[in-house]
């Protein structure tokens, strides 16, 4: 298992990690300037949004413990328990390409319109994570390949992304 030193917030417990009203930076100087730089999409949602995409996937919620002085999180996936990190069988914007390419279905929609559809805020996250993913496998097209920074740029499903969809 790799760990990290690091201790939750000066009186808090494990329990309180789950709730979504809570969120204190150990060093907010750090935080403020990652936040910033937009290396944080949103204060507060890191936690909530790994517990979220364990139950997407249909395993168990990650499991937090302090006891060792530091805090360790411990995600399962079937009978076993992830300690290391393992290769990605797929590309790591796998989903992210496949909510895309759902969101998009039969229409055509801009940068800012996908984002607003995902419920995303960074537009370099999305761009990276998404969009530049999407248009490299083949899935979406740009309605002007030639212009990429048109501001009348719009997005849609190649047939390979309906023929993803469809399956």
């Amino acid at each position: 298992m790799t760990t990290y030193p690091g201790t939750l917030p000066n009186g808090w417990k494990i329990e309180d990690l789950k709730s979504k009203k809570l969120s204190a930076a150990q060093n907010p100087i750090i935080a403020n300037v990652m936040y910033k730089r937009r290396l944080l999409e949103s204060w507060g949602r890191g936690i909530s949004l790994m517990v979220d995409e364990c139950t997407k996937q249909g395993l168990p919620e990650p499991e937090f413990d302090d006891s060792c002085g530091f805090v360790a999180v411990t995600f399962r996936y079937g009978d076993h328990i992830s300690t290391t990190q393992v290769p990605h069988k797929h590309h790591i914007s796998t989903t992210q390409v496949f909510e895309l390419v759902k969101a998009i279905g039969e229409n055509t929609y801009s940068v800012k319109e996908l984002m607003e559809k995902l419920n995303l805020n960074n537009r370099s996250y999305f761009t990276k994570e998404y969009l530049q993913p999407a248009v490299n496998e083949g899935f979406i097209a740009p309605i002007y390949p030639n212009q990429p920074r048109n501001p009348k740029q719009k997005y849609y499903l190649t047939d390979k992304g309906k023929e993803l969809i469809s399956n």
